[in-house]
């Protein structure tokens, strides 16, 4: 039996990070919550188990994912992944790269993963929304605006929110049959100034 899936994954070196460039493996790697297999992730992303194969060998290389099951199916052997954590949480520490090419990996990842959250919440919403007029749905959105000084005062930042909300999830860690489970996302990025404003 597989061990507890941790809550965050931890992504520190760049080699890792560019393995999640391709957006296919962050919709991968959040499927693999659960253990699931290279057929299943192809039927269920619509992709060839040719293909598929090529993106989960990828994620296994860099770490970012573990076998957690074999099956003997006649002739061949089924294997099951599982990611190694259940929110990919980029460090700060990859910000202080000084190659200008790395920065700009780092942050066209960085910018794929937010996409593939907003669109997994306009998903999940979506569905929530048939079934609220039916009972009750509990949720909670919270907006804010934060001015940050310079590149270290963004590093700190993000260390800082790190480090508040991943005591805050492990104190109210319910077991697996207790209500939900409840996904939250932080998604925090620069505001385009309106047209005319500087």
């Amino acid at each position: 039996m597989p061990t507890p899936l941790p809550d965050l994954l931890h992504v520190r070196e760049l080699d890792q990070a560019r393995v999640l460039l391709h957006p296919v493996r962050v919709a991968v790697l959040q499927r693999m919550r659960e253990p699931t297999t290279v057929a299943e992730l192809a039927t269920a992303l619509d992709m060839t188990p040719q293909r598929m194969n090529h993106h989960v060998k990828a994620l296994l290389e860099a770490g970012l994912i573990e076998a957690v099951r074999e099956e003997r199916v006649r002739n061949f052997v089924r294997t099951s992944y599982r990611a190694k954590g259940k929110v990919v949480w980029l460090s700060p520490e990859l910000a202080r790269d000084p190659q200008a090419e790395a920065a700009r990996e780092r942050d066209a990842l960085s910018l794929s993963a937010l996409l593939t959250m907003a669109e997994e919440v306009q998903h999940d919403v979506g569905a929530l929304l048939s079934r609220s007029h039916a009972e009750e749905v509990p949720s909670l959105g919270l907006r804010l605006e934060v001015h940050l000084a310079d590149e270290e005062a963004r590093r700190a930042f993000a260390q800082d929110v790190l480090d508040a909300l991943a005591p805050v999830v492990e104190r109210y860690q319910g077991p697996a049959d207790a209500q939900g489970p409840f996904t939250l996302n932080v998604l925090c990025y620069p505001k385009e100034a309106p047209d005319g404003d500087s």
